[in-house]
């Protein structure tokens, strides 16, 4: 027996989970395709064309761009 691995459960070429399966027990996902996949891929990761990819990052705040409190 090979020791646990990390696999993506990945529904519409989105990760929803992320689990730990050994590849040979008897288990599927309830939904989607059980994808092996490294440390770094996390939920809300896109898989496609055999790739994942992280979301893109949300902008952050430019300085001095917050609207001021009215007096």
């Amino acid at each position: 027996m090979r020791p646990d691995e990390r696999y993506a459960v990945v529904i519409d070429g989105v990760v929803d989970n992320v689990v730990l399966w050994d590849g040979e027990a008897d288990w599927s996902p309830d939904g989607g395709d059980a994808v092996r996949c490294g440390d770094e891929v996390e939920i809300g990761w896109t898989y496609e064309g055999g790739a994942f990819r992280a979301p893109p990052r949300p902008d952050a705040p430019k300085r001095g761009s917050r609207k001021k409190a009215a007096p």
